[in-house]
């Protein structure tokens, strides 16, 4: 999957709610069914589903303030840990 690919996930209804006081809540609504059936969809070979919550540049005409799409990171394959550079400041007593 490419990476710039924003894969959006269905069955998940999220708004946000300020209060007077500045304090802020997400109420967030679930099609349970459809969304259980996105996150098997793009389930991992270790059985996650890792998800991202972004918020929308504008609120939809319904409300919603936040969108939740499809983390597709994938750490590098790579192994090999590098140590970390020694510096000239190792040495110092303090």
């Amino acid at each position: 999957m490419d990476e710039n690919t924003k894969v959006y996930i269905n069955g998940i209804f999220i708004k946000a709610h300020t209060f007077a006081n500045g304090g802020q809540v997400l109420n967030v609504g679930i099609k349970t069914d459809e969304f259980c059936e996105e996150l098997q969809k793009h389930k991992s070979e270790s059985g996650y589903t890792n998800l991202k919550i972004g918020e929308r540049r504008e609120p939809s005409e319904t409300g919603i303030t936040h969108h939740c799409s499809l983390d597709t990171f994938e750490p590098s394959k790579n192994k090999e840990k590098k140590a970390p550079a020694k510096s000239e400041d190792d040495d110092l007593p303090f």
